[in-house]
This record gives structure tokens, C-alpha cells and sequence, in this order.
């Protein structure tokens, strides 16, 4: 019943606001904060909000970031990334002068100008700006409504604060232009906008309707009676280019669920991420490969992009090997055609030491020959390698990996979800528009959780004998159901 305007999302901050509905009880800041992992600057780890956050934006008060601009396109992160301080959109991004000047908008001060044009005619009632201050500092602002050659002069401080201005309300409708003027020094060639809000006027009914969850409308209640209907424009992604967006995209979406009395229980099944415990394990001197070209891997193009280091992968926590001063191997890899001396037919006795529902396998592979299934017979896939589960009873358990259902190559135009393994890291290689680079996880649910697993091997199968390929093993970890 809202006759919203919609708009792509863009390279934008999005908060959560000070004053929070039940629903976000336990969603904070760290989960709503979603970055790329573009870098702004080359010698910062500090990098550019996600672009894929959301889908589209419904428009709450705020009508500047639904509005046009000449040389921006709305949605465009991938230009604006390459025009920086010169993208006129930035001034909606809702991003400050200490996120760097990148994203800020810069003009000149001979031109120093931005026509905004409405999506359909509203009434105004407050403006607010933030000026850049690092070149000409303007005094003034001036709105032009629509083809009124009168602006409205709005006096302005030198700071790098937002500045708000109360304004008698007046229609907007077709164009708002906003000029910069009297600078400081007078001769700067330079100056620029940071931000800019333009708020309109909206009914009581319309606030009593509409209940923003964030800054922006990509999560937004709408009570109904009792009960209220929930927009959730999260985008959801086969696989992340920043790993760590998925888990907070699941807490996101699963506090929600939760908040709103929709709990999921699955008894004894384990999940990933869901009830769970656990306890990455270290490879240690087990690790034989590095994923590195220039220390062994396959060819040319490597796993040098994936993260080392204490790292949550699809709800799971990994230790991936990772020392900063010296090289050390960091993955488990078995021999075959294109593999280094140190890979060998088999790894044994990887230190478990603790009872487990499951184990988390972060693997991938190379493969050497390819396998589809028969038009008539057998369809079952060929193993390619095989765990061996050593328990502490004396007893032992081989479980088989099998070619594209647990595990599949290493580089794919488009990864995938497998029978038994889920993409749990995918990444473009530099310059290739085509191909990524891929690792699985594969989830083993141990059949004798009460029993501890004291260590596991890696193995060739004698059936294939690693006919189909070269696995690599990256880190491991045992899951518990919580109590």
C-alpha cells in the first residue's frame, strides 16, 4: 500500500539506526558492515563498501540518492570505483571525508554545481550538506528549484560537519540545483560536496506505516494488524568475492527469522554454522604445498588471493597455515602429474585428538582426467582420494571423496554447489573475467560421535589410484552440536 520509488543499490554506507526495532535485537554493526575486497588504496587494508549488498532500495524520507545526475549512473559501482573523487553520486553514499577522498565529489569552483532531477514531484522540508574542506571552503549554498532563477541562499560553516537547515516547504518538481559559493581563499580552483540529504515531507500515516530497519530502504516493517510484513532486499549470492559477507548475510537474515519467532530445529543433524562448536585443526608440519606459482602450484595462475590465517568460511572457523615471516608450506597436497617432490600418494596421521559430529574439509583439486556419467549402468562418480578416520577404539573408517560430488576443479567459469560440498570460496584470477579460482567445504557427519577420532589420513583410493586428480587439502575442522 506504499508507492514507493525504487532505486539499484550503490557503492554505499549502510548503519543501523540509533534507536532499533526488537527485530535487530543482536544484528550489530559488525554484521550490517559489508566491504568488498577491492582496496581503496594500495597501501591500506581499508576497502570500498560492498556494491553487492542488496538488491534495489525502496525510498524511505531521504529523496537525494533516487534522484539523477548528469555523468552517474545509480547501481554503476563498477565506474565509480574508477573515477575517483570525480563520481557525483558519492555525494549519496552516505560515506564522510575520513572514508578518503576517493569517494568524495569534487567540482570546480568555476563551475561548482550539481543538478539533482526528482523521480516525481515532493515537497521539501530540510536539506543538509556536507561541504569538503580540504581545497575551497564554500560559505553559501544555493538552491535553484526547478526554472526559479531566485536560489534560496543558505549560509553555510567551514566545517566538516553535516549542517542542517530547517526549510519552509516547497514543491520540488522536476530539477533542485545546488551551488557552491563564496569560497575560502577566493582563488582555490577546487572545492566539494561529501554528502547530501534532502528530506520530504511525509504524511503521519506514512511514518506510522513504514518502520526503516536501517538508514536506507533495504530492510524495512511494515506492521500489519499484529504482525507487520518484513522487505529484506539482502542480495544472496552463490559465493562471495569477500568470504565474510556470506556468514554476516546468514546472521543477518537468521536473527531476523528468529526474532520474529521462526526457529528451525533439526534434532541431531548438524549444520554448518547453526548450533554448532568448533575447533579448527591445525595442519601443522603435516602441510607438504604451498598455493603459491612461484612455490609449486599447478600453473600459472594460483590460490595466492585466498585467506590464510584465522578465517570463517559458510559458518565455519578454519586455521589456514599462515606465517608472516617465513615461507612455510600451508596446505596438504597428493602427488600427481604437476604436483611438487614434496606431495606424496598419501598423508598420515593428521592429530585429531577429539570427538566430533562432524569434520569440515576446506579442499579442491586439480583434475587430470575427466569423468561423466553413463548414459545406461552405474552413475555413481569415481573417488577421487579418500579420508581414513582413525578412532580411538582401535577402529578405522575410510571416507570416500568422489569427482564433482564432494570435490571438483580448482578453476570454474561458474562454481557451484556439489551433491556433498558447498562453494565455500570462489574469486576471479586478476585480469580474467571468466575464470575463478575455487575451494570446497565438505561436511562429514561422523557415524561415532561419542567415540574420539585420535588422527585421519589422506589417501589415493586403490579403485582410482588418483586417476582423476590432485587433491589439496587447506584446513580442517571438527564441528559439536552445542548444548
Amino acid at each position: 500500500g506504499i508507492a514507493h520509488i525504487i532505486r539499484p543499490f550503490d557503492l554505499e554506507r549502510v548503519s543501523l539506526p540509533v534507536k532499533r526495532d526488537p527485530l535487530l535485537a543482536g544484528i550489530t554493526m559488525h554484521d550490517m558492515v559489508l566491504d568488498s575486497n577491492k582496496q581503496i588504496y594500495t597501501w591500506q587494508s581499508l576497502c570500498y563498501p560492498a556494491a553487492d549488498a542488496f538488491t534495489t532500495v525502496v525510498d524511505l524520507d531521504d529523496i537525494a540518492p533516487f534522484c539523477t545526475v548528469p555523468g552517474a549512473t545509480a547501481g554503476d559501482a563498477a565506474t565509480a570505483m574508477t573515477k575517483p573523487g570525480n563520481w557525483p553520486r558519492n555525494i549519496f553514499s552516505n560515506l564522510a571525508a575520513e572514508d578518503g577522498w576517493m569517494l568524495d565529489c569534487y567540482l570546480a569552483t568555476k563551475y561548482p554545481s550539481v543538478k539533482m532531477t526528482f523521480p516525481r514531484a515532493e515537497v521539501l522540508t530540510n536539506f543538509s550538506i556536507t561541504l569538503n574542506q580540504d581545497y575551497g571552503k564554500a560559505q553559501l549554498v544555493n538552491l535553484y528549484f526547478d526554472d526559479d532563477p531566485t536560489p534560496l541562499a543558505l549560509k553555510t560553516r567551514v566545517t566538516n560537519d553535516r549542517q542542517d537547515f530547517e526549510i519552509i516547504p516547497r514543491q520540488v518538481n522536476k530539477t533542485l540545483t545546488i551551488e557552491l559559493a563564496n569560497f575560502t581563499p577566493q582563488d582555490a580552483g577546487t572545492t566539494g560536496i561529501n554528502g547530501v540529504w534532502i528530506k520530504m515531507k511525509r504524511s503521519a500515516d506514512w511514518y506510522k506505516a513504514v518502520k526503516p530497519l536501517l538508514n536506507i530502504g533495504a530492510l524495512v516493517k511494515y506492521p500489519q494488524g499484529d504482525g507487520a510484513i518484513v522487505l529484506n532486499n539482502l542480495r544472496i549470492l552463490d559465493t562471495e568475492a569477500n568470504p565474510e559477507n556470506l556468514q554476516k548475510k546468514r546472521t543477518i537474515v537468521s536473527t531476523l527469522l528468529r526474532n520474529m519467532g521462526c526457529i528451525f530445529s533439526s534434532g541431531k543433524i548438524i549444520v554448518a554454522g547453526v548450533g554448532m562448536d568448533d575447533t579448527p585443526l591445525a595442519l601443522g608440519t603435516k602441510c607438504n604445498a604451498f598455493l603459491t606459482k612461484d612455490r609449486g602450484w599447478f600453473d600459472d595462475r594460483d590460490l595466492s588471493d585466498f585467506p590464510k590465517g584465522d578465517i570463517e568460511l559458510l559458518g565455519v572457523h578454519y586455521d589456514v597455515r599462515d606465517f608472516k615471516t617465513s615461507p612455510l608450506p600451508c596446505a596438504v597436497m597428493l602427488s600427481g602429474p604437476g604436483a611438487p617432490k614434496s606431495a606424496a600418494a598419501s598423508v598420515n596421521n593428521m592429530p585429531v585428538g577429539r570427538q566430533a559430529d562432524a569434520l569440515f574439509f576446506l579442499h579442491t583439486m586439480k583434475v587430470t582426467q575427466n569423468w561423466q556419467a553413463p548414459a545406461a549402468g552405474d552413475k555413481t562418480p569415481p573417488i577421487v582420494f579418500k579420508f581414513v578416520i582413525h578412532y580411538a577404539d582401535g577402529s578405522t573408517l575410510d571416507v570416500p571423496v568422489r569427482f564433482n560430488d564432494g570435490i571438483g576443479h580448482w578453476v570454474n567459469t561458474k562454481p557451484a554447489v556439489l551433491p556433498n560440498a558447498a562453494v565455500a570460496w570462489a574469486a576471479p584470477f586478476a585480469g580474467n573475467a571468466g575464470d575463478q579460482a575455487v575451494v570446497y567445504q565438505y561436511q562429514w557427519s561422523n557415524p561415532k560421535p561419542g567415540v574420539t577420532i585420535t588422527s585421519f589420513d589422506v589417501a589415493y583410493d586403490a579403485s582410482t589410484n588418483g586417476a582423476y586428480g590432485i587433491p589439496v587439502l587447506l584446513a580442517v575442522t571438527a564441528g559439536v552440536i552445542a548444548k
